[in-house]
């Protein structure tokens, strides 16, 4: 079962630009993985792990202090069985960054 991505939600309150990514087929390192919603999904997700390469599939700049919202249903981002992806931030200025994503699972 191949999973669509379907919107992407980041937000900063740093003092400078912040820019997120969605990178797929990142190799990761450690990290405690957990399911999503045991019984309900099919997806895992861990917040300490360390990832190395990847190939961006999406960029967003949010400014300082706001967010942004996006659809990206239509991207045709799609996450297969056992592929990896990572949602990255990186900011030059100090503060809290967040992001979301959300996506369908079909069955």
């Amino acid at each position: 079962m191949r999973i669509p991505l379907d919107y992407l939600s980041c937000a900063t309150n740093t003092a400078n630009l912040t820019q997120f990514f969605i990178l797929t087929g990142a190799t990761l390192t450690g990290g405690t993985f957990n399911p999503v919603s045991a019984g309900q999904s099919v997806v895992e997700a861990s917040t300490d792990a360390a990832f190395t390469g990847g190939t961006v599939s999406l960029y967003q700049g949010v400014s300082e202090g706001s967010s942004a919202g996006l659809v990206i249903s239509s991207l045709d981002i799609f996450l297969a069985p056992g592929e990896i992806l990572v949602v990255r931030a990186q900011s030059q200025g100090t503060g809290d960054v967040t992001a979301s994503l959300s996506w369908v699972e079909y069955y």
